[in-house]
């Protein structure tokens, strides 16, 4: 979390480094409770700043590929002005037709063991031209 943070000073950025200090994670559980499962919410003090915009996709990703060469996408949610939840997604950069191919596989991102390390990420910010690296 903190090494999408990290990557801009916009975006309520501040905020939400000072809300992590505080933040408790709060780790999912799957269909297998032993299992990873790619999603972590976290509960913030409500005496900490608010982020704005209140209600968000934090505009910094990162990108790695943990299957197969396939990319999948770390992304975190702002909720109320607070850190919502971290989670792992497919990958924005795939086509229509290759989410549809990989959810009708029967595949998710559950797949995916652990959390990945900040060096195995790609740094990649939202801008009106599209994902640019950070």
């Amino acid at each position: 979390t903190s090494a999408l943070l990290e990557r801009t000073e916009s975006f309520g950025a501040p905020e939400l480094r000072a809300q992590l200090a505080h933040a408790r994670a709060q780790l999912y559980i799957g269909e297998k409770e032993d299992e990873f499962y790619p999603g972590i919410g976290f509960e913030v003090p409500s005496e900490l700043p608010r982020a704005v915009p209140g209600d968000a996709n934090f505009p910094v990703i990162g990108r790695y590929r943990p299957i197969e060469g396939r990319t999948f996408d770390v992304r975190l949610y702002v909720q109320e002005g607070k850190l919502g939840t971290l989670d792992i997604q497919t990958g924005a950069d795939w086509s229509e037709d290759e989410n549809n191919a990989w959810y009708d596989a029967d595949r998710s991102t559950q797949e995916i063991t652990r959390w990945p390390r900040p060096d195995e990420l790609e740094f990649l910010i939202e801008t009106p031209a599209g994902l640019l690296p950070a």
